[in-house]
């Protein structure tokens, strides 16, 4: 059975979830999607987690690292010691496998 708050809106999971499950359908504002969607447009060049906390604002916490560190066993993505393409240190880069390897 079903329970409404006001204004007869579903109320399945409580409010918090509802609004989490809210923002990630709607392309997601939450850390994990703006750390994908940002990797994802780097089209296949491979960026370190230092850079993605600081283009983002992340701040020094281990958030981008622990989402990397889960993107990088999705299909698409992986992680490996590189160069990073923005800051040229040799660091460990997530990647996605984007138009440029797919053509290479």
């Amino acid at each position: 059975m079903r329970r409404t708050v006001p204004g007869n809106e579903p109320f399945l999971f409580g409010r918090a979830a509802n609004e989490g499950i809210a923002q990630c359908m709607a392309g997601g504002k939450t850390i994990a999607g703006q750390i994908e969607r940002l990797v994802v447009r780097l089209d296949g060049a491979g960026v370190c987690d230092d850079c993605i906390a600081e283009r983002l604002d992340l701040g020094t916490g281990g958030a981008a690292s622990a989402v990397m560190g889960e993107l990088g066993g999705r299909a698409g993505f992986e992680r490996a010691k590189d160069d990073c393409t923005l800051c040229g240190e040799s660091r460990t880069v997530i990647r996605h496998a984007g138009r440029r390897s797919a053509a290479g």
